[in-house]
């Protein structure tokens, strides 16, 4: 009787934890393929490495600075388009869905001219938030950047949920349209890198020149 008793209480304990174990999956799927189909998912291969990713890929939040957490940019109600020039100025984030299925990790993430920047991922690792960046006060070149160009951790044949805060002041009416200031360009890190190098490089030598 009392190894019968013994035995529904194990089977007792562990549906409890396999349900437990259930649970926590579910929420974490569900927490982090947030609004999954909202917006189509852009897929970097060789093909579309170095093309600008096209508006449909890239929803916009307004009014939210750079302090904003990934609480509530996960929260908030996104728009497939900007309200008004006026939001360059103000501060806005972008987001996409983007399937990494190029053979490295270490992806650069290139921007228009960018003087403020801040990233965040949300992948299946967990969330990864990279500092603030503002031209002139932080340092243009490190492991993690270029000028308002950064490196990113992308995990192979997975989706990653990429946040990119943009701002333009004073306002710069060169760039005051979509696909302008928030111009973006996935490649393979190391070649956006190079690339940079060299046209600094070239820069240097024509002012010396």
């Amino acid at each position: 009787m009392i190894d019968k008793l013994i035995i529904k209480q194990n089977y007792l304990f562990n549906l409890k934890y396999i349900f437990i174990y259930n649970f926590l999956i579910l929420y974490f799927f569900l927490s982090f393929n947030e609004n999954l189909n909202a917006k189509e998912v852009f897929i970097l291969d060789n093909q579309s490495k170095n093309i600008t990713i096209q508006g449909k890929f890239i929803e916009f939040l307004e009014n939210f600075d750079e302090k904003t957490s990934i609480e509530q940019l996960q929260n908030e109600k996104w728009s497939s388009d900007l309200s008004s020039h006026q939001a360059f100025v103000r501060g806005y984030w972008t987001r996409m869905y983007v399937l990494n299925n190029l053979t490295t990790t270490d992806i650069g993430i290139k921007h228009n001219l960018n003087f403020e920047k801040k990233i965040i991922l949300n992948k299946s690792l967990g969330i990864r938030e990279y500092p603030y960046w503002f031209y002139g006060k932080d340092t243009y070149s490190s492991e993690i950047n270029m000028g308002g160009d950064f490196k990113l951790f992308l995990p192979k044949n997975e989706i990653t949920i990429v946040y990119d805060f943009f701002r333009s002041k004073p306002f710069n009416r060169y760039y005051s349209a979509n696909n302008g200031l928030d111009r973006i360009i996935l490649k393979n890190w190391n070649e956006l890198k190079n690339t940079e190098i060299i046209n600094f490089l070239g820069a240097l030598c024509f002012v010396a020149i």
